[in-house]
């Protein structure tokens, strides 16, 4: 749900985002360190409020969320609704405004800044898909949809975007087992068994080395096709 999926890739996020000459793309201004915790922390109730409306489908129609007005901060480019939606209740934003209170916003904005340090550690997986039964689903005015990267799911057999959850129903059958990384094949990986052959692969293998990934999803009995309805 949400961002679709997109193999790593050999050019980080923001060198491209460079070369296609933006450079007032919200993860580009969450870089310096301590600038957006301090506009968003300044009010966090008034902050989440702000970004959860203007991120949703509920915002006002050509809303440009995500990108910063020169000179200005994030949260300029937000809406502070009048009314609160209905899927935004006050105990909700309470509980979360005095989660992001106590622990500060630093935590998920330091993800944007590894960016570039993650597309380095993730070269082994270049180029690497999904192979197990999956679907991407999204709401029908979900803003990721207008992302690049949101129209490559509908293409290609086996593969269907759901517009919303009661969307149409859709097969997967193409799922077949292969050896993934330190595993053996046809076999349950666990996340323990993963993450160390994850520090193992990044360690020792060519970043053009072909991997195909495999789980319990993959094995011949569970090759079934998967309705979703």
């Amino acid at each position: 749900m949400s961002v679709p999926f997109a193999p790593p890739s050999a050019t980080d996020f923001l060198a491209a985002l460079e070369k296609r000459g933006i450079d007032n793309f919200y993860i580009q201004y969450f870089q310096q360190p301590g600038v957006a915790e301090a506009e968003l922390e300044r009010d966090v109730s008034g902050t989440l409020r702000r970004i959860y409306f203007s991120a949703s489908g509920d915002a006002p129609e050509g809303s440009t969320f995500g990108l910063v007005p020169r000179g200005q901060g994030f949260l300029a480019n937000t809406v502070d609704p009048a009314v609160p939606p209905a899927w935004l209740g006050s105990d909700d934003l309470a509980y979360y405004s005095g989660a992001f209170a106590r622990a500060g916003f630093r935590g998920g904005l330091n993800w944007y800044r590894n960016m570039r340090r993650s597309t380095a550690l993730l070269a082994a997986w270049r180029g690497c898909i999904i192979r197990q039964p999956a679907m991407f689903i999204a709401g029908a005015r979900d803003g990721v949809l207008r992302f690049p990267a949101s129209r490559s799911p509908t293409v290609g057999p086996g593969r269907a975007l759901l517009h919303g959850v009661a969307g149409r129903a859709a097969r997967y059958s193409n799922a077949r087992p292969g050896p993934s990384v330190g595993c053996q094949p046809n076999t349950w990986c666990s996340a323990r068994d993963s993450a160390r052959a994850s520090v193992r692969a990044t360690k020792a293998m060519p970043a053009s080395a072909p991997l195909r990934c495999a789980s319990w999803f993959t094995r011949p009995r569970a090759r079934r096709a998967a309705r979703i309805v």
